[in-house]
């Protein structure tokens, strides 16, 4: 996808400020949920980058899918970030921000 494209996609599709990109490829991450404040400090080397932060807080719900919690399909990550990699290749970093995590049972369910 050209950039010429993917700047249309981004300015005319996508409702304003739902991405943010930084040349230099630094975010500063942050979760402010009432005790599990945290701030993470993450770098990219890719060609270009962008993410989306507080995934988790923006309407990103797709209304076909079932909303059963059993089924955890409202869950969303707290950040993404895309790195650029090559022409086409884009690596895609899920961030789940947690203070503390208390058992191997829980790693599982964050997994």
């Amino acid at each position: 996808m050209n950039e010429e494209y993917r700047k249309y996609i981004i300015d005319k599709l996508f409702v304003d400020n739902f991405f943010e990109q930084n040349p230099d490829g630094e975010y500063e991450l942050e979760k402010t949920d009432p005790g599990g404040e945290t701030c993470l400090h993450f770098k990219v080397s890719g060609k270009k980058s962008m993410a989306i932060k507080n995934l988790d807080k923006k309407n990103t719900g797709f209304l076909f899918l079932r909303d059963e919690k059993s089924l955890s399909l409202k869950k969303r990550a707290d950040h993404m970030i895309f790195e650029q990699i090559g022409d086409n290749q884009w690596l895609v970093h899920l961030i789940e921000m947690k203070s503390s995590i208390s058992s191997q049972e829980k790693w599982l369910e964050i997994k």
